[in-house]
Order: structure tokens, then sequence, then C-alpha cells
């Protein structure tokens, strides 16, 4: 991955990670991804969010959210 595509994820992903904790809610990955961009059905939404979260905790860490990303768009 280019290292300015991975600061662009970055800083989308930090926009709405407000408390520094390097993760953010599942139903915020919406609003980064379209930030950066990038479009999704709400299908294919509820199937990354189940793919980045599977036990349904609720918060996704960039390490999670960002090859899933990368694997599929970029």
């Amino acid at each position: 991955i280019a290292k300015e595509i991975e600061d662009k994820l970055w800083e989308a992903f930090m926009a709405f990670d407000k408390e520094g904790s390097g993760s953010i809610s599942s139903s915020e990955v919406k609003f980064v991804l379209e930030m950066i961009g990038i479009k999704f059905t709400e299908s294919e939404m509820y199937k990354m969010i189940s793919e980045i979260d599977p036990e349904n905790r609720g918060t996704i860490p960039f390490s999670d959210f960002k090859p899933l990303i990368v694997e599929r768009e970029i």
C-alpha cells in the first residue's frame, strides 16, 4: 500500500476517532469510507462490517479496517 493512500485512510479514520483510541464505532465505518470517496451499498456495508467485527463488539480498530479496505478498493 502506498504511503499516501495509507495516510489518507488514517486521516479519515482519525476524524471519527475522537478519543484517539485507534478504534471507531461500526456505525462510523460508512462515514469514513465516504470521506475518502469509497461508496458501498447497504448490503456491502453490512457484509464488510460483519467481516471486520464478527463478534459484534461495535468497535473497529484501524488494524482491522485498513486491510479490508485495501483489498477491496485500492
